[in-house]
């Protein structure tokens, strides 16, 4: 992940969200990863008067929606077109003989099935999971103590960079 992917969300979807492009008072919550830390980004949401709370790295797993229910799934299925993908045997070479990557179409058609893997009742129930609710009578409020597998998730590089500095 790099600062100017950062710039980019921050622009292209938060201030995007409904009611965003009126730059109303708001909240974004995210880890403590270290590219939502640098000055431009923290400039930016002071722009779009956005307040930030940060979860810590060790709450991550308890705390974060994707880290808590999707990230697991998602990954190991997009791992597996990968896999068979691998295993068919027929790809193109490079001139050295060496097999080039999947066509950029092949593997957004992959994270594209891999998201339609992920079961919206799983999202919700991660919702409930994180202590995140609509619910203002409290009724929802120890669904965080809920347990279940999780998937942790590991912190990336920030860059300032080139793609090369990107995972």
């Amino acid at each position: 992940m790099q600062e100017n992917l950062i710039l980019n969300w921050l622009e292209t979807v938060w201030s995007r969200r409904p009611g965003g492009l009126l730059k109303p008072k708001s909240l974004l919550v995210w880890d403590s990863f270290r590219c939502h830390m640098i000055p431009r980004v923290k400039d930016k949401l002071t722009e779009l008067k956005s307040d930030v709370a940060v979860v810590l790295e060790v709450l991550t797993s308890i705390l974060q929606l994707l880290d808590v229910t999707v990230n697991r799934s998602f990954k190991s299925s997009f791992r597996r077109y990968y896999n068979d993908w691998m295993s068919t045997g027929n790809h193109d070479l490079t001139l050295k003989g060496k097999i080039k990557h999947p066509t950029v179409q092949r593997g957004c058609d992959w994270i594209l099935a891999a998201w339609e893997s992920v079961k919206p009742e799983t999202i919700v129930k991660g919702f409930l999971k994180c202590g995140i609710s609509n619910s203002l009578d409290r009724s929802e409020d120890d669904m965080l103590w809920n347990t279940s597998d999780s998937d942790t998730g590991s912190e990336a590089k920030c860059s300032s960079g080139t793609d090369s500095d990107s995972e």
